[in-house]
Formats: C-alpha cells, structure tokens, sequence
C-alpha cells in the first residue's frame, strides 16, 4: 500500500450534494424544531394547570387559557417575585418567606383547598415536562424556544412552592388567614400596581395577537380550512385578550383616580359610574379598532396580502396549539365533572348513626362503605383529590394525544433541509 498524504487542516472540502447533506443534518448537541415544538407544548400546558394571581381556576376559567401566552406567564411570575420581595424585604415588619408566601395568596384569592402537590402532581411532573425542560436546555440552536420554557418553568415552580407553603394549618398563622397582616395602604399599592403590570401585559398581548392573525390569516397554507380554523380561534383569543385587558383598564382608571379598589371589589361600579366606565371603554374601543382594522393599511382586511410562512406565522400556530389544546382540557374535564359519578369511599363510616355496643356490625360493612354524595357541602374538602387526579389523568390523556397528532403530521423523517419558516424554533 502506498503511503497515506498527511491531512491538512486548511484544505477545503469541494462542495456537493453529498456534503451538503451530511452537514446540514442534526448534530447530537442540536434539537430539531419538531422536538422543540411539541417540548414546548408540554411545558405550556403543565403551567396552565395551576391556578395564579391572573387565574384562579383549573382551565375551567376563560383566563387560564391567557396563561398560553408567555407575556401572560410572565407578569405572573413578575407580580409573584413583587408581592414576595415587599412583604419580606421592604414591608414595616418584614415577614419570614413562608408568611409572604401565605400572605400573598390570601390577598389574590388563590387559597383553594382542592390544589395540592401531591404524589401523582410529582410523578408526572417528572414523567412528562421535566425531561422535556431538561431536553431543551442540553441542546442548543433553540434560544426563543428555551426562553419560553424557563418562563413557563419558573412560573410553575414559584406556584408550586406557594402551594406547599400555604399547607399548614389556620391556627398556625391566624393574622396572615384573616387577612389583617398588611395595612390597608401597603394592600392598595400592591394591588395597584398588581393591576398595572396586568393590564400592561394584556394590552401588549393583545397587540402582539393582533400582528399574529393578519400574518396568519393571508398566509400561505396547505388547507385553507386549516389556516381559517387557525384565524379563528385567533379572533377568539384577541377577544379574550381585550375584554380582560380592558376589564383591568377600568379598575386600574379607577385606583389611579384614589378608588383604591380590589381584583374583587367590582360592587364599586354601580349606577351611574358603571355605565359611565362602560361608555368611555366602548368607545375607546371602538375607535381603537376603527383606526387600527380600517385605516391602518398594514392591518386593514380590504387589502389583504399573502405571504409564505414566516417566524411570526409559526408563533401564531404554536399560540393556538396551546390554547387549543388547554381549552379542550377545560370541556373534558367539565364533562367529566358533570357525567361521572361522584362517589365518597370512607373507612368505618356509618350512614346510620353508630350502632349499640350489643349490636356488631359485619366485618364486610366496617370495611369499606359507600355512598353517593349528590351536593356535598362548602366548607368539606370532599373533591380535592377527585379534582385534583382528574385534572392531571386529564393532562396526561392530552400529552398522549399531542404525541400522536405529531407523529400524525407528514413529514418526511430522510430530508435533512430544514424548513425556512421554522427557523424560531431553532
């Protein structure tokens, strides 16, 4: 054999359709956009399971569906980490980190007896968004991708340590239960600017929805029933959007004029000052979308334009995924709370009144008892745990349908050019 030239760093190698292909395919340190979309997703959706200061609902209240959006997301994260840093930093009497935290659910009604981290909360938590986030984080080439996931991520795990703070007893703590650990002018500041970092977010994601449906709705798609379903579900959004941001504009008006009113306090608005809010919001509002979907020719619907699909087209669709996918958890775990049966297993239970020391009862009967509870009472914590194993066996079900309409899509696992208009996803 003769003897093998040394390798020279510096040569080119000639470019060919060979090359290109073996070049252009994912390196092990790189995630395609495909895995980075449906990761995404499943973080998304694991944020939206619990309640927060802009929600205090399990996908059963319009405003978690807003908690798709990571500007939404964020300024929950945002009014969090600032109820937390006043009352334990810069209040008159600095409260411990376990005080703040109980504190500041109290004041944002997010006490709900029925949220808890349980085990099946931690198995699934670890089973399904965890690997996805840590996934995210090995790989590199996805920046907007990872930027979301550590808003969603952060979000969560600063609720769920509001959860597992706010676990203890009523006596342990009884100021910060009934509510009289803050003063009435710390309460007011704080709930103030609470309802302008609100109102700021919504109105900024109402705009930027507004851009994501006229790109949307004039692009290029394979199914035009497709790309309408999408614009509508868009409209929907923007709706949402704009009630609960303008809805915040009035109370955020009204303590700015020294009303000092609460997230609750909407008794305020009565009479003659409710329809004078509802006037001068409507016709703001009107004349807001007049200039904006009439006169402004870029926004204006007579003079559409097509498009192909662009980074803001695929945050569009990724936006839609996720409250599509949050707003059919919402209608099955309705369904499930209206169909299925609501049965009470207890242990040495007797319906009957306990029975005479002369008089046992079957060991079968002493076992177990049920019974069916038509309307249990308020103040019982009989449906914590029904509620709470629903929603997340409800999660679960969702993330088993995300992964087969991924693998439903087409797409051609051999071709190694990566489409232009996913280039936001890494």
């Amino acid at each position: 054999m003769g003897d093998i030239p040394p390798f020279n760093a510096t040569q080119s190698i000639p470019y060919n359709e060979t090359n290109t292909s073996i070049t252009s395919s994912a390196s092990p340190s790189q995630l395609s956009w495909q895995s980075a979309l449906w990761a995404l997703m499943a973080i998304a959706l694991n944020t939206m399971t619990q309640s927060s200061p802009s929600s205090n609902s399990l996908f059963l209240d319009p405003f978690s569906l807003l908690r798709a959006s990571p500007i939404v997301c964020l300024a929950d994260l945002l009014v969090m980490m600032l109820w937390v840093l006043k009352l334990s930093i810069f209040s008159h009497r600095r409260l411990s980190f376990l005080e703040a935290m109980r504190c500041f659910r109290k004041e944002t009604n997010m006490e709900k007896k029925e949220e808890r981290i349980s085990v099946l909360t931690v198995v699934l938590f670890v089973l399904g968004p965890l690997p996805q986030f840590i996934k995210l984080n090995a790989c590199s080439g996805v920046p907007w991708t990872l930027t979301w996931s550590w808003i969603y991520m952060l979000c969560y795990t600063f609720s769920a340590i509001s959860i597992v703070c706010d676990r203890g007893e009523n006596e342990e703590h009884p100021l910060l239960r009934a509510g009289t650990a803050l003063n009435n002018k710390t309460k007011a500041i704080l709930k103030g600017i609470t309802q302008w970092m609100y109102f700021l977010a919504y109105i900024v994601q109402l705009i930027f929805s507004i851009f994501l449906i006229r790109v949307s709705m004039y692009t290029y798609a394979v199914h035009k029933f497709v790309n309408r379903l999408f614009g509508i579900i868009l409209w929907l959004y923007i709706a949402l959007c704009f009630s609960v941001g303008g809805g915040y504009c009035v109370i955020a008006l009204f303590n700015f004029c020294g009303a000092a009113m609460s997230l609750e306090d909407a008794d305020l608005l009565r009479g003659w000052r409710r329809w004078f809010a509802i006037f001068i919001f409507a016709s703001l509002s009107a004349t807001t979308i007049y200039w904006v979907f009439w006169r402004w020719k870029l926004m204006s619907p007579r003079e559409p334009y097509f498009e192909p699909f662009s980074a803001t087209s695929t945050i569009a669709i990724t936006i839609v995924l996720i409250v599509g996918a949050g707003l059919g958890l919402g209608l099955l775990h309705s369904l499930s709370a209206r169909i299925g049966p609501n049965f009470i297993i207890s242990l040495n239970r007797f319906p009957h009144g306990r029975p005479a020391p002369g008089n046992p009862i079957p060991l079968d009967t002493q076992v177990t008892q049920v019974s069916r509870q038509t309307e249990p009472s308020r103040g019982e914590e009989v449906g914590g745990p029904i509620l709470q194993a629903s929603v997340h066996f409800l999660f679960a079900v969702s993330l088993l349908l995300l992964a087969l309409s991924y693998y439903w899509q087409v797409y051609d696992p051999s071709g190694t050019v990566k489409p232009q208009w996913v280039s936001v996803f890494g």
